[in-house]
């Protein structure tokens, strides 16, 4: 089991830290094991180019997972724009360390078996969302934030 954060924003730097812990607790209480994760951190552009060739969409994301979870072992490499992340930062009136965790639990939840397309599932993922943010070590809190 490993989860590596490649390409972090400096800023971001000392949650790194305190990441894996978190989202490794997500997992078990998901009734999953954690397996290898990793997560690359791009610009918008650069993740439009892997959701134009992998998704057909052309649009700006924050995240995008390519979950290879099997028998109850999630693993997945993750795509994140740093750039999306900040912006919606801003739009939603929250920090971009909060916005950052968001996105990165998001993509475990996605390995976990929770999908986002209808309105019923956003609203669910939305809800789990929070309640993992409202978990979270509270060092995190305390880490300097941008």
């Amino acid at each position: 089991m490993s989860v590596m954060f490649l390409d972090v924003p400096t800023e971001w730097m000392a949650r790194t830290a305190l990441w894996e812990a978190w989202l490794r607790l997500v997992a078990e209480a998901e009734g999953k094991i954690m397996g290898n994760f990793s997560f690359r951190f791009m610009t918008d552009e650069d993740l439009l180019v892997l959701n134009k060739s992998f998704l057909d969409h052309d649009t700006y994301t924050d995240v995008i997972t390519f979950d290879r979870s099997r028998k109850g072992r999630v693993s997945a490499d993750v795509a994140v724009s740093w750039e999306r992340i900040l912006d919606n930062a801003a739009q939603f009136s929250r920090t971009g360390g909060d916005e950052v965790d968001r996105v990165l639990v998001h993509a475990v939840l996605h390995t976990c078996g929770y999908g986002d397309k209808s309105p019923a599932e956003e609203l669910e993922m939305r809800r789990l969302e929070d309640h993992y943010l409202h978990l979270r070590p509270q060092e995190l809190l305390h880490v300097e934030q941008c």
